[in-house]
């Protein structure tokens, strides 16, 4: 069906159709909340299933030459708008002058190389699949990849026109692998058959096979061999001819094994060649005086310029895997890799759920574990590489590499991200509803840096990164400004807007890499203005951006390397459903970055918190009979935390747009914005809605302080303070019968379960003896369900008649939800039949992205 432009889906308004295909139809969109262009891709319905495929594989990737996936819709992809032409039309024009050919053909071997460490196939490629733009190549379209049912003759959804001439075999069929016509299994040497022909066709203009019937191209494709490029293009290296050569074997054991391999082999081509004016493709054969002229011409111009300037270090990616038997941790903590570029450290989790420190050097494929570094987050390099900042069990410490000795510096209850300076001072972030501080890398007095501007709407300073000079840094202000990276100074609280981003680093000798609209971008940046100059330029799409915390997965070293992780996969989650035992029962809609749980009442419908590819969370509420999904919010500031009212029909949430931490509420079935229900300069978290609806238990964050609990009663239009203590408390539940509160407290050193009388007083009594949080109650109250600090689920009977008192807790089952340091929101819920629903990190099967070391990544700048 096609749609007309104005209309929408969700927040995208159809500006415009691009292509069409058997699948489907692509349409040119507007993101409403963002004001930036999109592609959206609608997929026909009886194409489900691959829509499926596609939306989860494109997920598992991330690639400069992959087109970026935003958002998922109930029916449709939200992609990267790509400026350009395919190279289907660009062959329309003739072959591609020879530097184009090796360049593109790089970009596509490492794309392929990318998704084929992912285990994806992508059994499509064509020139109607590839993008020409004026970043590079991109790689399209993964509906047929391999690991989903369908036949893989079905056209690709952005096919725009054919790509042969009337009478010959049309679109996928001429592109594929003697095995995948014989039906045979498909594996990454199929992709690599595909790509010799595409690279056969840049280079001459004409497909590698021809044939005018079905019969005659698969007999050419399984027998026959094509014109030697030397035929056609007398000038073509003979390592090229090689290469595509070797792709091309019939025998899947006789071709390249890897898409990474022939990159190098192209890129190690394009080193060898001088550099050549860009001209038609019919001036290759140049006639052989001219051309021997040429030879030693370039030759000694080329001996002459080795003298006056060193060439230009290839840009090569190569891969970090978790050590063995871990996982790593990065939801709630990045991956650094230290200034002088040896080393790299990150948090890593055993399988027994234990969390610390690793250090690794770069020359070695071995990573040891540091002792002393248990429950550790956001570490940070000291500027002689020599120690790691990092924070642990309420506090800043400090660690030297080879001493291996941690210190406590400051308290950090819920940090935020630090930076060490090269006087020895660190900035840091010990809340997350505070401005920053400063402390001695050698232990001493704690004081305060920064302000929080309330008239500006500042509820938060953190992940601050020192400049050069030592005196001054950058940090990322969370409030409903769209300027929010600001630069401070040590010694005075004035501030200044610098950019608008989503994390940012410095690169010397002056760069600023920050992520804006899912792209990792570099711009110079004046050390004596202390503004950035010129445009900036992508380096990098999709890293992983942690929306809830606001850091984005990447760190750059004084040398040239750059590590990243691929956006998403390692933040994806499941909405599952499991018994009493722990075995799942089904899940709702797809993987996605999400937060918050809510099952309402009667059990027909859940709630939860949804990230998109920019990092803004919307609420969206799933019919769990009918298995549909609606998006509830559409501001383009944060909204999360939904919580239900006892009449199922209406949901409370926590908003950005007035300011960060309001309270509104929205009937589920209707449309448009919420109704503000409660407003302050305070951060508010809504938990619980009272079974009576008069109540709304939430927690509030005063800045420079913790968390306290209180209720909100809308019969009477005030606040009641319930838990306010010097340490944390959130997670607030009222029991069926609102005798009793439920929540999780700091107060003993560590967070634990703690039970009071609702509006009854101060006495209270712990539940969980080893650690706990998110507290929930059984619908009848006779119990109470927690997560043990091991992810564990935990319950304790109850028992109330004559007070309160509860049996010693026992574990159910492993959680494996996920547990992230310093996140005030519940990853589960109970439902009415006595089943969890819970927000489950991706399967053990599902291969976890590694995080990539970028080699030279500077030779992206402008010279």
């Amino acid at each position: 069906m096609t749609i007309t432009p104005g209309a929408r889906l969700g927040p995208y308004e159809i500006v415009a159709p691009i292509g069409a295909g058997g699948m489907g139809e692509v349409y040119r969109a507007r993101d409403t909340r963002l004001d930036r262009q999109v592609a959206i891709k609608v997929v026909r319905e009886q194409f489900n299933l691959r829509f499926e495929r596609e939306a989860r594989t494109i997920s598992q990737l991330s690639h400069p030459n992959i087109c970026a996936l935003f958002d998922v819709g109930e029916n449709y992809l939200v992609m990267e708008l790509l400026e350009g032409e395919t190279l289907a039309d660009r062959l329309t024009r003739g072959a591609l002058p020879l530097a184009d050919v090796l360049k593109y053909g790089v970009q596509i071997a490492e794309a392929l190389g990318r998704a084929h460490r992912a285990g994806i196939v992508h059994r499509d490629l064509k020139p109607g699949n590839i993008m020409l733009t004026k970043s590079g190549a991109k790689l399209l379209d993964f509906g047929l990849a391999k690991g989903g049912a369908g036949g893989s003759e079905a056209p690709a959804a952005t096919e725009q026109r054919p790509l042969t001439a009337e009478g010959t075999v049309l679109g996928t069929f001429q592109y594929m692998a003697p095995e995948q016509i014989a039906g045979e299994e498909a594996d990454e040497r199929t992709d690599i058959f595909a790509f010799g022909m595409v690279l056969y066709e840049m280079a001459t203009g004409r497909p590698a096979f021809e044939g005018k019937t079905r019969t005659s191209l698969v007999a050419a494709i399984v027998g026959g061999q094509p014109r030697p490029l030397s035929e056609l293009q007398p000038l073509t290296p003979r390592a090229l001819e090689h290469v595509i050569q070797k792709c091309l074997a019939k025998d899947p054991d006789e071709r390249w094994q890897s898409a990474s391999d022939v990159a190098e082999e192209l890129r190690w081509i394009g080193e060898e060649q001088p550099p050549r004016r860009a001209g038609p493709a019919s001036r290759w054969p140049l006639i052989a005086a001219v051309a021997a002229l040429a030879v030693v011409v370039g030759a000694v111009i080329g001996a002459w310029s080795a003298m006056r300037r060193r060439p230009i270090p290839p840009l090569t990616y190569s891969e970090i895997s978790a050590p063995e038997g871990t996982a790593f941790v990065f939801d709630a903590s990045t991956a650094v890799i230290s200034p002088d570029g040896r080393w790299i450290v990150f948090v890593a989790r055993s399988a027994a759920g234990d969390s610390a420190l690793w250090i690794r050097p770069l020359d070695s494929p071995v990573a040891r574990a540091l002792r002393g570094t248990d429950n550790a987050t956001f570490p940070f390099w000291s500027p002689d590489s020599k120690s790691i900042g990092f924070f642990a069990d309420g506090k800043l410490k400090r660690m030297d590499i080879i001493a291996g000795t941690a210190e406590t510096l400051a308290d950090a209850g819920t940090p935020r991200g630090g930076s060490w300076s090269p006087d020895g001072t660190i900035v840091f972030t010990p809340t997350p509803a505070s401005p920053l501080y400063a402390v001695p890398a050698a232990g001493g007095e704690v004081r305060q840096v920064t302000e929080l501007n309330g008239e500006r709407g500042d509820t938060s300073h953190r992940f601050p990164v020192f400049l050069p000079d030592g005196r001054h840094f950058l940090f990322f202000v969370q409030g409903p400004s769209d300027a929010n990276i600001l630069l401070g100074a040590t010694d005075s609280m004035e501030t200044r807007v610098i950019t608008s981003a989503q994390a940012v680093a410095f690169a010397p000798p002056d760069y600023l890499l920050f992520v804006r609209d899912a792209i990792l971008r570099a711009q110079h940046f004046d050390l004596k203005t202390f503004r950035p100059v010129g445009e900036a330029v992508p380096i990098l799409d999709h890293p992983q951006v942690s929306g809830s915390l606001n850091f984005a997965n990447f760190s750059v070293s004084n040398n040239g390397l750059l590590t990243y992780v691929a956006g998403g996969s390692a933040t994806l989650s499941m909405l599952t459903f499991v018994d009493g035992k722990g075995k799942e029962m089904g899940t709702i809609a797809g993987p996605s970055e999400q937060l918050d749980v809510a099952v309402s009442n009667d059990g027909h419908a859940a709630a939860v918190s949804r990230y998109d590819a920019t990092g803004t969370s919307d609420v969206w509420v799933y019919d769990l009979r009918r298995g549909i999904g609606t998006r509830q919010t559409f501001s383009p500031f944060n909204e999360f935390g939904p919580v239900w009212s006892p009449d199922n029909k209406t949901i409370v949430f926590t908003s950005f747009e007035r300011r960060p931490g309001d309270l509104f509420t929205k009937r589920v079935d209707t449309s448009g914005p919420g109704e503000l229900l409660y407003e302050d300069k305070r951060r508010k978290v809504a938990t619980c809605w009272s079974s009576d609806g008069n109540y709304v238990i939430y927690h509030a964050l005063t800045p420079a302080s913790q968390w306290d609990i209180e209720a909100y009663s809308l019969r009477d239009r005030k606040v009641i303070p319930l838990v306010k203590t010097s340490a944390a408390e959130m997670h607030g539940q009222l029991s069926p019968d609102m005798r009793w509160l439920a929540y999780s407290s700091s107060e003993s050193g560590r967070t634990e379960v703690f039970v009071r009388p609702f509006l009854g007083g101060s006495q209270h009594w712990q539940v969980s003896g080893d650690g706990g949080s998110m507290p929930k109650w059984s619908r009848d109250g006779h119990q109470l369900f927690f997560v043990s600090p091991r992810g564990e689920m935990m319950v304790a009977a109850v028992h109330n008649s004559d007070g309160f008192s509860a049996d010693a807790p026992r574990p159910l089952f492993v959680a494996r939800i996920r547990l992230l340091q310093g996140i005030t929101r519940g990853q589960y819920d109970v439902t009415p039949d006595g089943r969890f629903l819970m927000n489950i990190g991706m399967p053990a099967t599902e291969k976890q992205l590694p995080i990539t070391l970028v080699q030279n990544w500077t030779t992206k700048l402008p010279r």
